[in-house]
C-alpha cells in the first residue's frame, strides 16, 4: 500500500513504494517531474532536484556546489533521468501533425578519476533508473588509436590493451 506525504511549497509530494533489495524508495515531484529516490532524501538534496529540474524543464545551464557527503550524486543522477524519462513521455503524447517531437535530452557526466565513475556506477545501481544505458569514455591516453601520430599527441600502445 503506497504511503503519500504532501509537503508545502515547490511543488513537491512524496509517495513511497518498494524497490527490489529491501530498499523503499520515495517518489518526490518537482515542477511536474516525478522523481524516484532510493530512500528519504536530505532537505539539501530536495532542493537540489528541485533546482536542476527547474533550469533542465526550461533548457538553462545550471552550475551547483556542495560539501562531500550531501548526496550530490544520487540528486543529479535521478532528477536528471527522471527528466529523461518525463520528457521522453511528454513527445509520446504530442500529436505528429501538431508539433514535432523532440528526442530526450542527452546527459553527460564527466568526472576525471575512475573512482568517481566507480561511486557514480555504484549510486545509479541503488535507482530505478539502474538500466538506463550508458557509455563511458577514457582519457586520450586510452583511446587513440592513431598509431602514425605523434608520441606526445597520443600514448597508445596496442601491446597495452
Amino acid at each position: 500500500m503506497n504511503q503519500v506525504n504532501q509537503i508545502q511549497g515547490d511543488e513537491m509530494h512524496v509517495d513511497e513504494g518498494v524497490l527490489a533489495a529491501g530498499i523503499v524508495p520515495r517518489i518526490y515531484t518537482f515542477h511536474g517531474v516525478q522523481v524516484t529516490f532510493p530512500f528519504e532524501a536530505y532537505q539539501s538534496q530536495q532542493e537540489m532536484m528541485s533546482e536542476i529540474l527547474y533550469h533542465a524543464i526550461r533548457g538553462q545551464n545550471l552550475m551547483t556546489e556542495s560539501v562531500a557527503g550531501t548526496g550530490k550524486t544520487l540528486a543529479l543522477l535521478c532528477s536528471l533521468l527522471a527528466y529523461q524519462e518525463h520528457h521522453a513521455s511528454l513527445g509520446q503524447n504530442i500529436e505528429k501533425d501538431t508539433q514535432p517531437q523532440t528526442k530526450p535530452p542527452l546527459i553527460i557526466y564527466a568526472t576525471k578519476t575512475l573512482a568517481h565513475i566507480k561511486h557514480i556506477i555504484g549510486q545509479l545501481a541503488l535507482t530505478q533508473y539502474v538500466n538506463t544505458p550508458m557509455g563511458l569514455l577514457s582519457s586520450v591516453k586510452n583511446t587513440c588509436n592513431n598509431e602514425e601520430s605523434d608520441e606526445h599527441l597520443c600514448d597508445y600502445i596496442p601491446e597495452d590493451l
